[in-house]
């Protein structure tokens, strides 16, 4: 039988600094603090990695048909003004291309560009060796398993999720 947790209201002040809430507040802290010192040589924040991210799986490669501003802002949970400002940020950069849709001019298709993938690639491999030094004393398995939960809390979550 698996142990069971007692409610944090239960718990002396010593252990609730052991609480899940308290320990995913704490660990998200640092980890997004890594996570930007890490992409900051590459000049990119978090959230314009992500762009990256979903272009790249939108497209495949730098020839896909990419995604609308819309369904972009849709999957990052982003207010339209946040996403075009980081949008306008990336294109000046060279790492994403906005061309109006053919079947409706009044959208705009965001595609990866090459520069883009070789960037994400970089975003991948810094972000890689900072899930190493966060979670290197646990197991292949134990990765694993705290991924799945991870998953689950942010599927619930994923509605509060708002735009920063």
């Amino acid at each position: 039988m698996p142990p069971t947790l007692t409610p944090t209201t239960e718990l002396t002040p010593e252990e609730r600094f052991s609480s899940p809430g308290f320990l995913l507040n704490k660990v998200g802290f640092v980890a997004r603090r890594w996570i930007h010192e890490a992409l900051a040589p590459l000049d990119l924040n978090g959230r314009e990695a992500e762009i990256l991210l979903r272009l790249r799986a939108a497209d495949g490669d730098a020839d896909g048909e990419g995604l609308t501003q819309a369904q972009l802002g849709e999957l990052l949970h982003s207010d339209p003004s946040n996403l075009v400002t980081m949008l306008n940020k990336l294109e000046a950069a060279g790492l994403v291309a906005r061309t109006r849709d053919t079947a409706d001019r009044r959208r705009h298709i965001v595609t990866i560009t090459r520069a883009g993938l070789r960037k994400r690639a970089a975003a991948d491999a810094a972000v890689e060796a900072v899930e190493d030094r966060l979670l290197g004393g646990l197991s292949d398995r134990q990765r694993a398993s705290l991924r799945t939960l991870l998953l689950a809390v942010d599927q619930r979550t994923a509605a509060d999720w708002d735009d920063d």
